[in-house]
């Protein structure tokens, strides 16, 4: 039984197409870690997620992201109405946990982008271009307290629950001949305003990226 397990783990490490540099044409994926640089209603802080992407030959390269950008507590206050903290520290919960708490909503961030990808001496370099689709949703709650619902909506999103902006990233990776390499990456957020004469953008937020990647195959 020992001799026939060992043959199917040799099988199997050649039936696995050579992986090899990150900067080869293939299939990779990617754990990252976002940190906003500016107070935004959408990603004040810190996000977590990952990407998957494809390089093709002659540096074309194809990815979606996503973050998980945190969670927003709501409760309610006498007069002033319904209040919203990032933190479940400032709720007054009246000893409530975080897990029981009906009022919340979560921010996501989900793009898609094509860029080219090279490398510099041992360094990988990327860039890329896409829309960025800022999400919110928001916990069961909002079927029955139609109020906070209206207030969950309330935000940077300008009154609605999925934001649509274009988005310009570039970066490194090192080694770019690893099978795994770490990554550093700057990401710009654009929102769009459209007027009767004119379409302008603006810088929503802009995030630092870093993350660790690993050459799930190519050649």
């Amino acid at each position: 039984m020992y001799r026939v397990l060992v043959l199917l783990g040799a099988l199997g490490v050649m039936a696995v197409p050579r992986v090899t540099a990150q900067t080869a044409s293939g299939a990779f994926i990617s754990g990252e870690l976002g940190i906003g640089l500016e107070t935004d209603d959408l990603v004040d802080g810190i996000a977590l997620g990952g990407s998957v992407g494809y390089r093709f030959p002659r540096g074309l390269l194809l990815m979606g992201t996503y973050l998980f950008a945190g969670t927003d507590y709501y409760y309610f206050e006498e007069g002033t109405g319904w209040q919203k903290s990032p933190s479940w520290a400032d709720v007054p919960n009246g000893g409530s946990s975080s897990n029981d708490w009906l009022f919340y909503r979560q921010r996501h961030v989900v793009g898609l982008a094509a860029g080219l990808s090279g490398s510099v001496g041992p360094v990988g370099v990327f860039g890329t271009g896409g829309v960025l689709l800022n999400v919110l949703s928001l916990s069961d709650a909002e079927d029955y307290y139609p109020d906070f619902s209206t207030a969950a909506e309330q935000s940077s999103i300008a009154g609605g629950r999925v934001l649509a902006t274009t988005a310009i990233r570039a970066g490194i990776s090192y080694p770019a001949e690893g099978t795994v390499a770490g990554t550093l990456s700057y990401m710009v957020n654009f929102d769009r305003i459209d007027d009767t004469t004119t379409t302008s953008y603006f810088q929503r937020n802009s995030l630092i990226i870093v993350g660790v990647s690993f050459q799930a195959g190519g050649r």
